[in-house]
């Protein structure tokens, strides 16, 4: 996808998705708004992950152990790849960490109260 995308970026993208590299088939509808800066590819102003550090960057981005939301919420700010949402999902859920805490952390049950009458 790197070495592709670099390429692209400079001579441009093929007329037909069929002519791109198989790598880069999943990021055509994004080819417009795909740059690169200091030799990294960036999508909007989101660094797009080589496959072989996502992982690593998946555990960067969960380090503080807060969440699927809280996970990509701060994904959102600073990486994209496509399919990153199911990623972060299977990591929390399989995280150790948080199914530990998250028992410990139950919401309350909502307690229904009687509606006061209104006096005009």
């Amino acid at each position: 996808m790197i070495a592709d995308s670099h390429r692209y970026y400079q001579d441009g993208w093929p007329n037909d998705k069929s002519q791109s590299a198989l790598d880069t088939r999943p990021y055509w509808n994004l080819r417009n708004e795909i740059f690169v800066e200091d030799g990294l590819l960036i999508y909007e102003d989101r660094v797009i992950v080589p496959e072989a550090l996502r992982y690593k960057v998946l555990q960067t981005l969960h380090a503080g152990h807060q969440g699927v939301e809280k996970t990509k919420l701060r994904a959102r700010q600073v990486v994209y790849w496509l399919g990153i949402n199911s990623k972060i999902q299977n990591l929390v859920s399989a995280c150790r960490v948080c199914e530990r805490y998250s028992a410990a952390i139950k919401k309350e049950r909502l307690i229904p109260h009687e509606i006061p009458k209104m006096r005009f």
